[in-house]
């Protein structure tokens, strides 16, 4: 028999724990936010750029995944604006 091993994660997340998210509640908020600015900056509005940086910042301190979740979105960003703000966070964070 094979093991199930991946569908047990899903099932403890979902049935003990009660959650469908793998991140808390304020992770899975920032993510959000994120998304949302994401998608402002790829469309050239940079209204919200101050907020962008710092909830970057904060995502960075939630750890090595939640930033795996997003590099790809900053990498594309890069391209697209020529602002590089995944090392633009890292860079603020260690001036602090």
């Amino acid at each position: 028999m094979l093991s199930e091993t991946g569908n047990s994660y899903s099932y403890v997340l979902e049935n003990i724990l009660e959650t469908h998210n793998i991140f808390g509640f304020e992770t899975m908020e920032k993510l959000k936010r994120f998304n949302e600015l994401d998608k402002e900056i790829a469309k050239s509005d940079f209204s919200n750029e101050k907020e962008f940086r710092k909830l970057i910042s904060e995502l960075y301190d939630d750890g090595e995944e939640v930033m795996d979740m997003i590099s790809s979105k900053l990498a594309r960003l890069k391209r697209i604006t020529g602002k590089d703000y995944f090392h633009g966070a890292n860079q603020e964070k260690a001036a602090v």
